[in-house]
């Protein structure tokens, strides 16, 4: 299934989603991590979170004012129905919010972000990319 069909899904299973991420392992071996999540490392929380000089999703949306500002209706289709109706502060809120009832300590994240240790950090935040997929959030909202 490709990622617009997946995008589509709003009920998407734990089961559907390890095996997109079998697949991705399958495919790209030891470096599934990057592949498969892509760009999800960046929407996790930085030591650099709030420093607006730091080119970063979160960052980015401080800096230009658009915290609060819900995303429009006419973004990518392929972003989840779930994303579009909510704004940056929530979207990043969600994540962080998931990652600790994931048990996942978020100073942990933040030090493995500072060390570069991408993929130790991918496959730590793993069970909170499941959870954010089965809550309605697409692979396209958190990995682009």
């Amino acid at each position: 299934m490709d990622q617009k069909a997946v995008a589509e899904i709003e009920n998407i299973t734990n089961l559907e989603i390890e095996d997109e991420i079998l697949r991705a392992r399958n495919t790209h071996g030891e470096d599934w991590q990057i592949h498969f999540f892509n760009n999800f490392h960046l929407k996790l929380p930085s030591p650099y979170d709030g420093n607006l000089d730091v080119v970063l999703p979160r960052n980015n949306h401080q800096k230009q004012n658009t915290w609060k500002v819900r995303y429009r209706e006419g973004a990518d289709p392929r972003h989840s129905k779930l994303y579009k109706e909510n704004t940056p502060m929530n979207f990043f809120g969600d994540i962080d919010r998931t990652l600790k009832e994931a048990g996942i300590d978020l100073e942990e994240v933040r030090r493995l972000q500072k060390e570069r240790k991408v993929k130790e950090l991918l496959e730590l935040v793993k069970p909170a990319y499941i959870r954010l997929r089965e809550m309605g959030y697409s692979h396209f909202d958190l990995s682009c």
